[in-house]
């Protein structure tokens, strides 16, 4: 049994599982005179052909579109922009979550992220 075989009998199964009284074939001979023999007139079948200029497209041609697209997004048209990277060495800084006032933290305006080291009362961070 063929791919196309296996897809005629999925539509005819949908076909008569909804009651469909209208079904439309796009640019497939072979389908859209299968369906017109075996369930017209009951089931109308419109054949739509494809309109000028379309083209068919296979998978990879398409994910060559998309990468293309996507490299023309980040990095220009041509590759004029290049992505670079920063890095930030964190054994050098300390980090600090801010909190407005009136918040639940008892008044403090920061703490250290981690919670290792105390906060002191007049809001400095003890050294270490």
């Amino acid at each position: 049994m063929s791919a196309d075989s296996r897809n005629v009998e999925l539509i005819e199964k949908v076909i008569e599982a909804f009651q469909v009284d209208t079904v439309f074939v796009l640019d497939f001979e072979k389908l859209y005179n299968e369906l017109l023999a075996k369930h017209a007139p009951r089931v109308h079948v419109v054949k739509i052909e494809k309109s000028g200029g379309v083209i068919d497209v296979t998978p990879e041609t398409k994910q060559k579109q998309i990468e293309q697209r996507l490299a023309s997004y980040f990095r220009g048209v041509g590759g004029s922009m290049k992505a670079y990277q920063v890095s930030i060495p964190m054994t050098k800084y300390k980090l600090f979550r801010i909190f407005s006032t009136g918040s639940k933290h008892n008044g403090h305006s920061r703490e250290p992220a981690d919670h290792s080291t105390a906060i002191r009362h007049d809001g400095g961070v003890p050294e270490h």
